[in-house]
Order: C-alpha cells, then structure tokens, then sequence
C-alpha cells in the first residue's frame, strides 16, 4: 500500500533510535534499531543519508535538508529521492508522524486486551520451562560468591524494601542469589512493588501498567486496587507511555524471581512501575529531582501508607556503566573499576543507612559520570521507607562485571531492608 505524505512530514522528527554500525558486502552501513520494539521494520542506511536523518528534528524543513546534504558532500540529493527516504522512514514507524501514532495506539489497544504481559525476554534472558527455569534460577544461590544456598520459607526476617539488580542473569546471578535469598528467607509480600528502570525515554516521572506479569511458573497478578488508587494521586495520566513495559527487562526479571520464590502464594499482587527521569527536563543528567517527580514520588508514599495490605518494595537496579561501548574514550582499566567501586559503595553506604537525600546528593559532584542508570528508581525505593516502617537495611554484595574486551563493565549490588 503506497504511503501517503502526511503534513507533519515536511519537517521530519526521528524517533528515538539506536544507530548501529554495520558491514554488508564490504560496506559500512548504519543499521537503525527501535529499542521500544514499535518499529515496523528496521533499516540500514548509508553514512550520507544518516547525516540526512541527523537533521530530522521535527524543525528542519526538507529543503533545508537537502540544502544541507549539498554543504556537506558537494553532491545534489534530489528532493524526491529524500521525500522517497522519509516515506520509507514512516511505513517502518521510524518518525514521530500521524501514521506512528496511530500504529502505536493500535499497539496499546492490542497490549492491553492480553491477559498478561507476555515473557517478553523468556527465552533469551531464562529458559520458559518451568523446569529448566527452577534450575537455573537456583544456581544463582550457589554461584561461587552467592549466599551459598537457596533460602528457607520464614526463617529470617521480613524484607520490606529490596534493591536487586535487572542486568542479565548470567551476568547477575550472584546479587540475583543474594538478594532473593534474603527475601525468600523471611515472609511472602502481600503487595510486591517492583520499580523498574525505564531505558526508554519516559514522558512522565512514574509509568504503571494494568497487567499482569507471565512467568515461567505462572502468572503474577496485577493488584488492581492499588494501581488505580496511586493513578489516581498522580496529576497525569501514568498509562501514557505504558507500552514501554513491553520490552522493557527491569520489571520482567524481578516478577520471574518473585514467583518463582513464592510459587504458592495465590494471593500475592504486583504493582509494575518503571521510574522516569528524576528531573522535570529529561535531558539532564537526571540527580537533581523536578517538581513533577517529587509531586509523583509523594502519591506513591501516600499510596503505599493507606494501603491495608502489608506492601514489599522491589527496586530493580543496576549502578555504573562505564567503558567505550557506554561512551568512555579508554577501555575499562583496573583504575577506574577501583575508583568506580569507591563511588558505588559511598552511595550504597547511604542507601542501607536510609539516607535518601545523601544517596542522591553522592552523584552531584560527578554529575553521575559513571552513569548509574537506576539513580530514580534507587532513590524512590528509598523515599519510601518512612512508610513501609524502615529505618535502614545492609548491603549484602556488590560485584563488578566487566566484559573480557575491556569495551564494556556493569555495576550491581543488593541491598536489603527488613
């Protein structure tokens, strides 16, 4: 069906995609991915029409454009060679544009008639098989450096708030043992709420969703009644962006763990929350909170304090991302993992000490130049202690991932808070 040229395309807008550099045929081609998973199709461009797409900003007309393509490579682009280009862009959803809205609330409208949120990473980030799930997620309790063994029902303390790590399983499986443990070790939450992180652009600080979560061993179930009580509290609408719990893992990885830890409570709820940019301009570096994210932090806590069941907070978070594949110029060096160690434990310190304004304010001097992608999530996890009845907690593990290329090293820890 041939594309029709919408007006919002003579200035286009790309999305928010991931460029990645390719080779085919002995070429180098930039491949466009949409990490949201609402493209249509991908595609791979080459590296003068990239510099095309670097000007759709939604306020660069198309003669500009091509005036600009002329300024840089002394080379005429054809106007309709690049209005051919955009409609391309837009039949793959790749623009801000009528024709992607319209796909994504046909998307929405689809996601939320499921009866759960499928296991989006089931396959890929653990087996699907119950079996072979229960197995693999087991041996994060005995991996060299793990708590040693699985936990036993109500034979330690209840833990009301929890920090867990989201990275991959292989490359967690001791902080996924440690923390788990612990909470597997006391008694099973009535109301789990898991704040994931969102690696997705968020237009609001707090995103909830309705559903519930698939596992490999049953369904989580959504409790309703909370959801639509803090919905209410909030000043926006927090379904707004909600199908970016569809591809997002934060949530996803806490929600297996949980069931399969407690895969006999019938009456434990979830309640899926992915945390946003803690400042009202997302384009900062995101350690100074905004009006709207403490306005969003405040119904959460009143929320979680008239709740008549006893309520569990999850945080799924990971710390640093440092190394070239992140934007470091070097690649990973026993220095800076050293200093970045430093950095990460100071701020857990503050956190299992309850000191959510100190835990925040640890990043400021940097300006979070390690990255810490969970600053949000950590920080309203910790904003919520007053009301969950919690002083303060204890860092069970901290570990370092690093990539064996150096290219790449992630952060995480666990952190628990009877």
């Amino acid at each position: 069906m041939a594309m029709i040229w919408y007006p919002d395309l003579d200035r286009p807008r790309l999305r928010p995609i991931e460029a990645i550099p390719i080779e085919h045929e002995g070429e180098t081609l930039i491949g466009l991915h949409d990490p949201s998973g609402l493209a249509k199709s991908g595609l791979a461009v080459s590296p003068p029409m990239f510099f095309a797409l670097t000007l759709m900003n939604g306020l660069t007309s198309i003669d500009q454009i091509t005036a600009a393509f002329k300024q840089q490579f002394d080379v005429e682009l054809p106007e309709g060679t690049l209005r051919e280009f955009v409609l391309q862009l837009d039949e793959g959803c790749l623009l801000e544009s009528m024709h992607f809205r319209q796909h994504r609330e046909e998307r929405l409208a689809a996601y939320r008639a499921l009866p759960a949120r499928p296991m989006t990473h089931g396959g890929r980030g653990y087996p699907t098989d119950p079996e072979e799930f229960t197995e693999a997620f087991n041996s994060h309790f005995t991996a060299e450096g793990g708590p040693g063994s699985p936990p036993e029902p109500e034979s330690g303390p209840e833990i009301r708030a929890l920090i867990a790590p989201h990275i991959d399983f292989e490359r967690g499986a001791i902080n996924y043992g440690w923390a788990y443990q612990a909470l597997g070790s006391g008694a099973t939450p009535e109301t789990a709420v898991i704040l994931g992180t969102s690696h997705q652009p968020c237009r609001h600080p707090l995103t909830l969703t309705r559903l519930g979560f698939e596992t490999p061993l049953g369904t989580l179930e959504p409790e309703t009644g909370f959801i639509e009580a803090l919905a209410e509290r909030l000043d926006y609408d927090p379904f707004e962006d909600e199908l970016i719990h569809v591809m997002e893992h934060s949530v996803e990885f806490q929600a297996v763990a949980l069931r399969h830890l407690f895969p006999d409570a019938s009456e434990m709820r979830i309640v899926p929350i992915l945390c946003g940019s803690l400042a009202d301009d997302p384009t900062e570096d995101g350690v100074a909170r905004g009006d709207r994210f403490e306005r969003a932090i405040g119904a959460l806590i009143e929320t979680i304090a008239s709740w008549d069941r006893r309520v569990c907070v999850i945080a799924g978070a990971d710390l640093a991302h440092v190394g070239p594949q992140f934007g470091d110029e070097q690649p990973v060096s026993e220095e800076q993992m050293a200093e970045v160690a430093s950095l990460d434990r100071e701020a857990l310190n503050l956190a299992a000490a309850g000191d959510a304004e100190g835990f925040l304010e640890s990043f400021a001097p940097t300006h979070n130049a390690r990255r810490v992608c969970s600053v949000a999530c950590m920080y309203t996890a910790l904003r919520c202690l007053p009301s969950l009845e919690v002083e303060r907690g204890r860092v069970l593990h901290y570990a370092q991932s690093v990539h064996p290329s150096q290219l790449l090293a992630v952060t995480h820890a666990s952190v628990a808070f009877p």
